[in-house]
């Protein structure tokens, strides 16, 4: 499968880019947004995509409290809050909004979201991080039932935590997915299966 990736740094964008293709010989293409800043960057990523058949869509876009704080104690409260919704849960919602009419067509696709531990249970002063983790994991098994039936697949990973000292306290740090090897590499078999879905 040849790959779009989407992300605010173009030199990151461009650094990736170039190590899918030389590692995996596969084709990419780099769209440059940033998921914090609203309405406005939808327009550019459709025009971007026009023409592209999508087969699998991931999700994996999200901004973490910077650590771990009151709710009324954020920096910049106004800004923490706005960047933390578009990020973590509108752009999970648009993508999919602009992706998913292509698979429905084709009877086929797969849509993958990145969720959290930390949206398993409520997580005080994570608490923006942790509300926006469980409507990423409610939205995907909502839709995964409205659309299976037409041949869509709609999953979410959630990310494991482990044990880490920062500054003297002991917090989580999120370095794996759930049983997401496995999941992946039966996406990529069901995609690939002639007559499937």
């Amino acid at each position: 499968l040849n790959v779009v990736l989407i992300s605010r740094s173009m030199e990151k964008l461009k650094q990736v880019a170039a190590e899918i293709e030389e590692q995996h010989g596969r084709s990419t293409k780099v769209i440059q947004a940033d998921f914090t800043q609203g309405l406005e960057i939808y327009e550019p990523i459709r025009a971007a995509l026009q023409g592209l058949e999508i087969g699998i869509l991931v999700n994996n876009v999200g901004q973490a409290t910077p650590q771990p704080t009151l709710f009324l104690n954020a920096d910049n409260i106004d800004k923490y809050i706005t960047d933390m919704v578009y990020c973590n849960m509108y752009s999970t919602v648009k993508m999919t909004q602009l992706i998913l009419p292509q698979m429905v067509a084709r009877k086929k696709g797969i849509i993958i979201n990145l969720s959290s531990s930390a949206g398993q249970r409520p997580f005080p002063l994570l608490l923006m991080y942790s509300g926006t983790k469980v409507f990423d994991d409610f939205f995907s098994q909502a839709l995964d039932t409205e659309y299976r039936t037409k041949g869509i697949l709609v999953q979410v990973s959630c990310l494991i935590s482990c044990p880490k000292e920062y500054k003297g306290i002991l917090v989580y740090d999120y370095w794996g997915y759930f049983n997401g090897f496995l999941f992946y590499r039966a996406c990529f078999k069901w995609l690939a299966a002639p007559g499937s879905g």
